[in-house]
C-alpha cells in the first residue's frame, strides 16, 4: 500500500511538474516569439519624431495579425491605425499600414460596394479624399494636419458619406466622438449587423454585392 501510494504521489508531483513546465513555455513562446512582430512595429513606431505608443492590438491566430495601435503625436493629436505590417526590417519609412480609424475625435466605419464592412478610411480611399500620396505610417504622422483638415471640413458628421465612381461605391460613418483607443478589430465582430445595416442602403452601382445578393 505504502509502495503504491508513493507511486501515485510521484506521478501526482510529475504531473504537476508537466504542466507548470508547459505554461513556462507557452509564457516564453508568446512573449518572446509570437508578439515578436507586434514589438518591432511598436519599437518602428516609438523611433518616429513626436511619437508615442498609447496601445497595441493584434488578432490572435497561427501567427498575429492585423496588428493596430493607438499613438498620440506630439502638439498634434491622436490616431488608431488598423492593420500594419513591416515593408522593411528597420526603417521607419517601411512600415505599411491597411486603414486609419481614428484621428483626433473622429473615428470611421465603412460600407463598399463590394461586401465589405470595416474599420476606418482604407489607404486608397483617404489618399482619393485628401490628393496625398500615404504609403506609410510615416506619411499618415507627417500629414496629420492636412488629413484632419479634410476630414473636419466634410460637415458630415455623425452621418454617412456616399462615394461613387464608374466602377466602385461605398458609404462612409464618420463620427464625431471622444477618443475611444478601442481595438479596430472590435468594429469588424459586428460585421454581421453592419452587412444588415449595409443592405439597407441605396447602392447605385449596379454590380454592387448588396444589388447582386438582396437577401442572404
Amino acid at each position: 500500500m505504502r509502495i503504491f501510494l508513493k507511486i501515485l504521489m510521484w506521478v501526482a508531483i510529475s504531473l504537476c511538474a508537466l504542466i507548470s513546465f508547459a505554461f513556462v513555455a507557452f509564457a516564453i513562446y508568446d512573449g518572446t516569439f509570437y508578439q515578436k512582430e507586434l514589438r518591432k512595429i511598436g519599437k518602428q513606431l516609438n523611433a518616429m519624431e513626436g511619437v508615442t505608443v498609447l496601445n497595441m492590438w493584434g488578432h490572435r491566430d497561427i501567427t498575429l495579425e492585423e496588428i493596430s495601435a493607438a499613438i498620440n503625436i506630439k502638439g498634434k493629436g491622436g490616431m488608431v491605425i488598423y492593420d500594419m505590417w513591416r515593408d522593411s526590417k528597420d526603417s521607419t519609412d517601411g512600415l505599411k499600414w491597411h486603414s486609419l480609424e481614428q484621428i483626433g475625435n473622429y473615428s470611421f466605419t465603412f460600407y463598399d460596394s463590394n461586401g465589405g464592412v470595416g474599420p476606418g478610411f482604407s489607404k486608397k480611399d483617404l489618399e482619393n479624399y485628401t490628393g496625398l500620396q500615404l504609403n506609410t505610417v510615416q506619411d499618415l504622422v507627417d500629414n496629420y494636419d492636412r488629413i484632419y483638415f479634410v476630414i473636419d471640413s466634410l460637415k458630415q458628421k455623425d452621418t454617412l458619406t456616399h462615394y461613387l465612381s464608374d466602377h466602385y461605391e461605398f458609404y462612409l460613418w464618420i463620427k464625431d466622438e471622444d477618443a475611444q483607443q478601442v481595438d479596430p478589430i472590435f468594429v469588424l465582430g459586428n460585421a454581421k449587423e453592419g452587412h444588415d445595416f449595409a443592405r439597407s442602403l441605396h447602392w447605385e452601382y449596379e454590380n454592387a454585392y448588396y444589388n447582386r445578393y438582396p437577401e442572404e
